[in-house]
């Protein structure tokens, strides 16, 4: 299990509890790799809107870019971007949710 930062833990939080993020990770999920364009298509969100959703979820490490050529080596610079679930992350980040829950859940002493 990959270990948090305790500074982490806010942005973690946020990123998991937004409904646009939880569908574009599902999906993620599903297709094991797409890229923006595919994403949009499938969450019903704009380009624009995606990419903010994807940097927020890259920056706290539950997605990871990656850059494969989309055309034969003789051809010069076309790179396709793709997203990928980081699954040991979403793990990490499901597990935190769940202690966080947890603890605001549980009976308080009187």
């Amino acid at each position: 299990m990959v270990k948090l930062n305790p500074e982490d833990k806010p942005d973690m939080l946020q990123a998991i509890t937004n409904s646009s993020r939880l569908t574009m990770l599902a999906y993620l999920e599903k297709t094991k790799r797409a890229n923006i364009s595919q994403i949009a298509k499938a969450v019903g969100l704009d380009r624009s809107t995606v990419v903010y959703h994807l940097s927020l979820l890259s920056k706290v490490g539950l997605v990871e870019e990656q850059t494969v050529p989309i055309r034969p080596a003789t051809s010069t610079g076309v790179i396709g971007r793709f997203f990928v679930l980081n699954t040991k992350n979403v793990s990490a980040a499901v597990e935190l949710l769940t202690k966080e829950l947890a603890t605001i859940l549980a009976p308080k002493g009187t």
